[in-house]
Parts: structure tokens; sequence; C-alpha cells
């Protein structure tokens, strides 16, 4: 089920559009309840860098062809994935550790790029945590 009534007091519906303008905008409910949860616990900002994609746009910025963050109300597909930008290890453990107590069961480190992936895939199996360089 998507987000129809967005409601979450630290994060924007702007924020998770789709960045090319398409207004693609459909979130996993499920999801979003547990990066609100992950914000509470961590008691600091989550800058999300990409939340929503059309299909056009995950090609334009080389996604995987099944990303998480694809959405797509033809296909009733809702975006189940949010990229966090962090400073340092401190502010990484700090939001990884609340996402783990949320119960996030995808979180990935793009430490080259310093972006945090957290995701809710129903097709993947579970990661906790996996460094990408």
């Amino acid at each position: 089920m998507y987000i129809q009534n967005w409601n979450y007091k630290n994060f924007r519906k702007e924020k998770a559009q789709c960045s090319c303008g398409c207004g693609c905008d459909l979130v996993s409910k499920s999801f979003m309840d547990k990066v609100q949860k992950a914000r509470d616990i961590a008691n600091r900002p989550f800058y999300e860098t990409s939340v929503c994609r059309c299909e056009r746009e995950n090609i334009r910025v080389n996604g995987s062809l099944n990303s998480d963050h694809i959405t797509s109300i033809e296909k009733k597909i809702y975006c189940c994935a949010m990229d966090i930008s962090y400073t340092d290890s401190i502010e990484l453990y700090e939001i990884i550790k609340a996402c783990m107590e949320a119960r996030l069961p995808q979180i990935i480190v793009y430490a080259s790029k310093k972006i945090l992936h957290v995701g809710e895939s129903i097709l993947r199996p579970r990661k906790i945590f996996l460094v990408e360089k």
C-alpha cells in the first residue's frame, strides 16, 4: 500500500518525488513508517538524496534495473528505498543503529559517495550491512 495522506513530521512529500520532475511519488507506507521510526530513534535529521524514481530517471542515474527506488502507478510498484547522506562515521553509526532498531531490513553503505541506502524490498533477501567502495 502506498501513502495517500502524507503525514510524516520529519519528511516532506516534495523531497520524496522523482528528481526528474515527473511527479512520481508513490512510497510504500510500511517502509516510510519504519524510516520515520528510525528518525525518531536517531533524534537527528536524515538528509534524503533519493527516494522515488520513475523508470526513465532510474536509467539516467544508472540505478539497478530492479531498484527499490522505482515507482510505477501502472505496475503498482511503490518505492521502498531511501538514500541518506552522512558527513562522518559517528553520524553514519547513529543512523545505521536507528535503522536496525526500526527493523529496516536493507542497509547498504556507499562509502565513496557518503550515502547510506535503506530499503524494505519484499523481492530481495535481508541485507543488514554491506559496504560498497
